[in-house]
């Protein structure tokens, strides 16, 4: 349960990676969940149109479109995936419109053979330099 707390709340999800303090902020960059979640994300929206809102010319409304009279704007984030991206990354930094996978998927790779090269020099001293078993006297 702990682990699950500490992935969600150092991700960027809850809370923005430049409000954490910088000890716990290295943390941020360790945890394989950060950069899944973010390829996630963004596999998950990119590609996609929503309802509620039209496509308009980026000289009538910057963000390049509008939302219909009959949606509240506070659900209206866009029509194409990479608009509900950008929408959602003002307030979760975590939502990306760039396709950075590759790149994520490296990181976790790099987290991987990190974490498994300690463990077998964990395992290699922990049984190269040992006593061996200890002998009962009776």
């Amino acid at each position: 349960l702990q682990f699950w707390f500490c992935n969600f709340l150092f991700c960027g999800l809850l809370v923005p990676k430049e409000q954490i303090i910088w000890p716990f902020r290295v943390v941020c960059w360790m945890i394989p969940f950060t950069w899944g979640l973010e390829s996630l994300i963004h596999t998950e929206f990119a590609g996609t149109d929503f309802s509620g809102a039209y496509l308009v010319d980026s000289s009538v409304n910057s963000r390049g479109f509008e939302c219909d009279t009959d949606v509240n704007e506070i659900y209206c984030k866009g029509r194409t995936g990479k608009q509900v991206l950008k929408s959602l990354n003002t307030n979760y930094e975590i939502a990306q419109p760039e396709n950075k996978y590759a790149r994520n998927v490296l990181i976790i790779l790099a987290i991987a053979v990190v974490a498994k090269a300690c463990y077998f020099v964990l395992f290699y001293r922990r049984t190269t330099y040992s006593n061996g078993p200890k002998s009962s006297s009776t």
